[in-house]
């Protein structure tokens, strides 16, 4: 796999959890289809334009980090997928 092409770093705030993460992202284009993809947490935005792609990949990820925290699960889904490595909290 390719090494990842843009650095992203999320600010959330949640009723029960609030940070900050450093996430590797990778932008890619596909048959016309604009892809922002993290491998860390296994989640992608896509659109017709590359900002479309990264406003996709936004709102996914406010929902990931919506579900995961209120479900209790965001430690143990971020262990899975291998997020101690990939993506840096503080």
């Amino acid at each position: 796999m390719k090494k990842p092409n843009i650095g992203y770093t999320a600010s959330f705030i949640h009723q029960k959890v609030t940070g900050k993460m450093q996430l590797s992202l990778f932008a890619f284009e596909d048959d016309g289809i604009h892809y922002v993809y993290c491998p860390a947490l296994d989640i992608t935005g896509y659109g017709h334009t590359d900002n479309d792609a990264k406003e996709s990949f936004e709102k996914t990820l406010e929902l990931y980090l919506n579900y995961t925290i209120n479900k209790g699960t965001f430690a143990a889904d971020l262990k899975a997928h291998g997020g101690k490595e990939e993506v840096a909290i503080f």
